[in-house]
């Protein structure tokens, strides 16, 4: 299982976040940069895949409505693709 640990503190503007979850999530197919996009990856995997949200505080913070937006597709992406986990927690550690 791949597991990719999100932090909220690092995801500071809009133009930034999809840079940072595409590295994080190391994935090679192409990422339009938008939540479509991250979308259409969320559903290409095939194994399980688990996605730790952590200082989503942070998150909210920096990127206000998109914070929330973007919570929204991991959720239900985890909802639609059983090879999706995600997860929110507020450190890195719990549960890993």
């Amino acid at each position: 299982m791949i597991k990719v640990v999100l932090d909220g503190k690092d995801m500071k503007n809009k133009d930034y976040v999809h840079l940072y979850i595409k590295h994080q999530l190391d994935n090679n197919e192409y990422y339009g940069n938008n939540l479509d996009a991250l979308w259409d990856v969320l559903m290409s995997y095939s194994s399980k895949i688990e996605i730790r949200l952590i200082n989503k505080e942070s998150l909210i913070a920096n990127l206000e409505d998109y914070g929330y937006a973007l919570i929204d597709v991991f959720e239900d992406a985890s909802k639609e693709n059983k090879n999706v986990i995600f997860e929110i927690h507020n450190t890195r550690e719990e549960k890993l």
